[in-house]
């Protein structure tokens, strides 16, 4: 008898360990699906502050090609925001192979892209939640901070303080989810039209950039 409990508690503990192993494992591998972009964007700048023209532009390829495979995950609004995105990496990418490479309209570009990307993993937070999945709609809230804190790197002052405040705003949503079997959808409205204020501003700047 106490044979067979030892093996029923070894079978359950493997079991923990298994499920435990398996959601680690899975929200590691969504974490660098998700912010792969971003890495590769922040590699191209360093490489452009070098005068490293060809990896720059390798690495802008690569992070296109990277919120590419994002999308096929986006709603329509999402979708819209990440071409948008694309095209001015390539609209960049032209800049820069004609030797009219412009530190400004490079970190907006790159900028409002990592943002694009934080939209979409918010509306992705959104959804989560509407199916019940509480704990994967927290997941991917904190992989959209992570794309804020990775967009602050080509930010000025005024912009990373907006983003700063968005981000709080974030953890009161993530704490409210935690503490309520009643989740109010409502308060994902200001999240969303935050970081939708944030990106119209960066893409008035683009325009303002390129006009000049």
């Amino acid at each position: 008898m106490a044979s067979l409990v030892r093996t029923v508690v070894v079978i359950a503990l493997i079991g923990i360990i298994y499920y435990f192993n398996q959601n680690v494992i899975n929200n590691k591998l969504e974490d660098w699906f998700a912010t792969a972009p971003d890495k590769h964007l922040n590699i191209a700048k360093k490489a452009a502050n070098n005068h490293a023209i060809n990896e720059c532009l390798k690495e802008i390829d690569i992070a296109i090609m990277e919120m590419e495979d994002i999308e096929v995950f986006s709603d329509n609004v999402s979708r819209d925001l990440i071409e948008k995105s694309i095209e001015d990496l390539q609209l960049l990418e032209n800049h820069i192979q004609n030797h009219e490479l412009n530190v400004d309209e490079l970190n907006l570009v790159f900028a409002k892209g990592i943002n694009s990307l934080a939209y979409t993993y918010l509306k992705i937070s959104e959804d989560e939640l509407r199916h019940d999945h509480e704990i994967k709609a927290v997941h991917s809230l904190k992989i959209v901070i992570d794309h804020l804190y990775n967009s602050m790197s080509f930010m000025k002052k005024k912009n990373i303080d907006d983003e700063k405040v968005l981000i709080k705003h974030i953890y009161s949503v993530i704490d409210s989810i935690q503490q309520t079997d009643n989740f109010d959808f409502s308060s994902l409205d200001r999240l969303f039209s935050e970081i939708q204020e944030i990106i119209a501003e960066e893409e008035l700047k683009l325009k303002e950039q390129r006009a000049g």
